[in-house]
């Protein structure tokens, strides 16, 4: 049966490795970071306040994301997703989600190198 997985953790904690790294796989269809998915996503843990009206999109948006990726598993690689995570569990109740945990001083370290 086809999943929908969502990738979720803070930025620099290696969500963006693991999206990648799963993509390659032949049975997962990922969209990762997509502009408008992501940009709805962003607003809503910044204002909850747009959830009302944003949240019912982004689920519009997963499940035809999900549809089109039939017979393969679908995965989306949104971090900020991770404010949002309660909502899209009671929403998907047969998600899978993997969330991302980095030490913080690898973290910060990762932005000073990096970049935020």
């Amino acid at each position: 049966m086809s999943k929908k997985i969502f990738i979720i953790g803070t930025g620099r904690s290696g969500t963006h490795w693991v999206a990648r790294t799963l993509a390659e796989h032949r049975e997962i269809r990922a969209t990762i970071e997509v502009k408008s998915a992501f940009d709805w996503v962003t607003r809503m843990a910044l204002d909850p306040a747009t959830r009302k009206r944003l949240f019912p999109r982004l689920v519009r948006y997963y499940r035809y994301q999900h549809f089109i990726s039939v017979p393969c598993h679908y995965m989306d690689k949104s971090h900020p997703n991770i404010w949002l995570a309660d909502q899209l569990a009671e929403t998907f109740s047969d998600a899978v989600f993997i969330g991302m945990q980095r030490n913080p001083y690898a973290t910060v370290a990762s932005m000073l190198i990096g970049g935020c």
